[in-house]
């Protein structure tokens, strides 16, 4: 279904692709304004009288859908949002009514090209992670960059031969070291410390632990490192399940409070084997209030499916940004959202018929240097944006997307570390990491946000890795004697299911 016609085509509509109402010429307007809005808002959300889809009566001069196209007789061009305070402000910085194929000749910044900006090495790599991620992950999801880059920092802090010089290029300066607290935050068995940094109503908090096998010696200066930055060290007898599974209780429940229970359980016994020879994990945690609280609205909205299935929100948010919170770039359009202290939520809208894992690192980049330029730019020209609450909860196998692709830290799964900084000889020089997941969370509703992200990654000898060889698809076998080699017999299985699989017979 094409719906190109009805995106930025008309000033007196507004885009159904990024929520944000066509801004009109400006005219002189009758005074009285309270008595129509008040009318308008009864209207807020019904049917359409042709094709019966809800949409937004006071923003939409017609249905939104394009094989309907009926006219709206209840709307109003000079309908405004009731939170404006006057008619002073000039709309003239923003190009929301213009189609996306306009915008990009039009919008000031459009002219940037992809080498206008160079995407930091951490920004392009985190660009890639998600990228790759999104082609393999078909629904809603999240990860954290920073706190897999948190858990490679670790790891960097006791590398050294080309591991180090691969996780420096990779990291850069930003993760030199991994981040910790001033003081001990360690909970009640002591196997982890955490760091807690406040910008006003921000609190951004990262805890560190490391597990060693118990017939593992870690090097004197690793210790101290560790000890610099608060993160504490417990050796594990890998070859005792009980003792693992006292390990993965200990530890589910001190990172469940680590991140205010947004993560409840990351690891058990079955995550490490009795080869490991380490596991390093990482938490990070964030919470943190808007700027100005977004408004819920009476009612929910449409939403646009990537297989062009529309369907009706329960719950909607309402929003008002000024010209200096929006960048356009390629017809990719950005919209930030600060937060009370020093972050901020950047939301970013591919061109029609795009898929997000398409973005690449220096669409990224464009958008965030637009955006910080202007930061500084007092503006009084306001727009509106609207966003669904949403929460998403994952657990994203991070080994498999970084090995299946060319990227940087693939070798991390392929080729034995360098561990001479952190582990005593022999081991430093034979290790593979064989696992890295995270689980993460993250909520967003009117009043602000709340995430967490757990990393968890292990190591094993490389002599003892274990190859997995699976007949979970169809096979040949052959019965044979060794001393002649005759086939006695042979044959294929296509289908197990009629072939006593999982049943007990002859």
């Amino acid at each position: 279904m094409d719906y190109s016609d009805h995106f930025h085509n008309d000033v007196s509509k507004p885009c159904v692709n990024c929520q944000i109402k066509g801004i009109e010429p400006k005219k002189e307007k009758p005074k009285k304004e309270k008595p129509k809005k008040e009318k308008l808002k009864k209207d807020w959300e019904k049917p359409c009288s042709k094709c019966g889809i809800k949409y937004d009566h006071n923003h939409f001069g017609s249905c939104p859908i394009s094989s309907c196209g009926e006219e709206n007789p209840s709307y109003e061009s000079s309908y405004e949002s009731s939170d404006d305070a006057s008619d002073d402000s000039s709309d003239d910085d923003f190009e929301y009514a213009r189609r996306p194929s306009q915008a990009a000749t039009t919008n000031p910044y459009s002219s940037l090209g992809a080498q206008a900006v160079e995407p930091q090495g951490t920004l392009a790599l985190a660009v890639n992670i998600f990228s790759q991620a999104a082609q393999q992950i078909s629904g809603n999801f999240v990860i954290s960059p920073d706190g897999l880059f948190q858990t490679l920092a670790l790891l960097l802090l006791g590398a050294d031969g080309d591991t180090e010089q691969m996780l420096q290029n990779c990291l850069g300066e930003d993760y030199s070291e991994p981040d910790g607290a001033t003081a001990s935050g360690a909970t009640a068995s002591g196997t982890t410390a955490s760091g807690t940094t406040t910008c006003a109503q921000d609190e951004y908090c990262v805890a560190n632990c490391l597990l060693v096998s118990s017939n593992i010696q870690l090097q004197e200066t690793y210790q101290e490192r560790l000890k610099q930055i608060n993160a504490d060290t417990l050796s594990v007898n890998f070859s005792s399940h009980i003792s693992l599974q006292i390990v993965a209780q200990a530890l589910n429940k001190q990172f469940c409070e680590l991140t205010h229970g947004m993560v409840e359980q990351f690891c058990n016994a079955s995550d490490w084997q009795s080869d490991t020879t380490l596991a390093l994990i990482s938490s990070v945690y964030f919470k943190g209030l808007w700027e100005k609280s977004l408004k819920k609205r009476p009612e929910g909205y449409v939403f646009f499916l990537p297989d062009g299935e529309i369907v009706n929100l329960e719950r909607f948010m309402d929003g008002e940004i000024t010209s200096s919170q929006y960048a356009d770039y390629n017809n990719w359009q950005a919209v930030t959202l600060p937060y009370q202290g020093d972050h901020e939520m950047v939301l970013i809208l591919p061109p029609d018929g795009t898929m997000p894992h398409e973005v690449t690192p220096e669409i990224i980049a464009v958008l965030f240097s637009v955006l910080d330029s202007q930061e500084s730019c007092a503006s009084d020209s306001k727009a509106d944006v609207g966003l669904p609450p949403f929460k998403v909860c994952s657990r994203t196998d991070l080994a498999k997307i970084l090995s299946a692709t060319n990227s940087r830290l693939s070798s991390l799964f392929t080729t034995p570390l360098s561990l001479g900084a952190m582990l005593t000889d022999p081991v430093s020089f034979n290790t593979n990491i064989n696992k890295l997941d995270q689980n993460c969370v993250i909520e967003v509703d009117e009043e602000g946000t709340r995430a967490a992200a757990v990393t968890h990654m292990t190591g094993l000898r490389c002599a003892s890795k274990r190859k997995s060889i699976q007949f979970r698809r169809p096979f040949l076998y052959i019965l044979r004697e060794r001393g002649t080699g005759r086939i006695k017999f042979i044959g294929q299985i296509l289908d197990p299911r009629d072939l006593g699989a999982g049943t007990s017979g002859s």
